[in-house]
C-alpha cells in the first residue's frame, strides 16, 4: 500500500517527491512508497528561510509534496509561485486535515488504498534521491543518487554494525540529511 499513493498520483521515473517535515513513522512510510513507485524522492530541509524553501522545490521540480502539518502555512504561502506541485498531503495529520481538506492525510489514504504492486521497472541506475546542500557557497544544489547507491551504503552498515531485523536503531539526524536518510535505509 505504501506505493499505491504515489502511484495513484501519477509517480513514476521522472517525478520528483519532496517530503518536507521532522523525523517520523510517516516520513519513513513515505520515503519508502516513493522509492517502490520508481520516483525521486526530495527530502526538503525544513530548517531553511522561505526563500531557500522555494528555491529547492522549484529547482528539484517537486510534483508532490507529503508535508508536516507544522509547515503548512509556508507550503501555503509559497504553492501559488509553484505551479509544479500538483499534489500535497499531510503527513502525521488528525486535526489539521479540517483546515486543509484539499490536502488529504497519508495515514487516511493509505488506510483507503488498494495494494499496488510496485513498480517493477525500477533501475539500479535510476535516481533515487535528489538531496540538496546547504548552499554555504551560494544557492542549494541537488545531487543525485540512485538505488544501487543506496544499497552500496547499506550493505557496510548491516554487516559492520553486524544488524539484524529485530535491531532498534536511534535516529538523531534528520531525515532531510544524508546521515539521516543513509541510517533510515540500512
Amino acid at each position: 500500500q505504501t506505493c499505491a499513493l504515489p502511484i495513484s498520483r501519477g509517480a513514476k521515473r521522472g517525478v520528483n517527491i519532496g517530503v518536507l517535515g521532522r523525523n517520523s513513522d510517516e516520513w519513513v512510510i513515505a520515503h519508502y512508497g516513493v522509492a517502490k513507485s520508481g520516483a525521486t524522492l526530495v527530502p526538503v530541509n525544513y530548517l531553511l528561510a522561505d526563500p531557500e524553501l522555494r528555491f529547492v522545490l522549484e529547482n528539484a521540480e517537486v510534483a508532490m509534496l507529503f508535508v508536516s502539518p507544522e509547515f503548512t502555512p509556508v507550503v501555503n504561502s509559497l504553492r501559488p509561485a509553484l505551479p509544479r506541485l500538483k499534489h500535497v498531503f499531510l503527513l502525521e495529520a488528525d486535526s489539521d486535515e479540517a483546515q486543509q481538506p484539499e490536502w488529504p492525510a497519508l495515514k487516511r489514504l493509505l488506510q483507503d488504498a488498494t495494494p499496488h504492486a510496485p513498480n517493477d521497472d525500477i533501475r539500479e541506475d535510476d535516481v533515487y534521491t535528489l538531496m540538496y546542500t546547504s548552499g554555504t557557497t551560494g544557492k542549494p544544489k541537488g545531487v543525485m543518487s540512485s538505488h544501487r547507491a543506496r544499497i552500496h551504503v547499506a550493505i557496510p552498515g548491516i554487516t559492520d554494525y553486524r544488524m539484524h531485523a529485530s535491531h532498534v536503531t536511534c535516529l538523531p539526524l534528520p531525515l532531510f540529511h544524508m546521515g539521516g536518510l543513509n541510517t533510515c535505509f540500512t
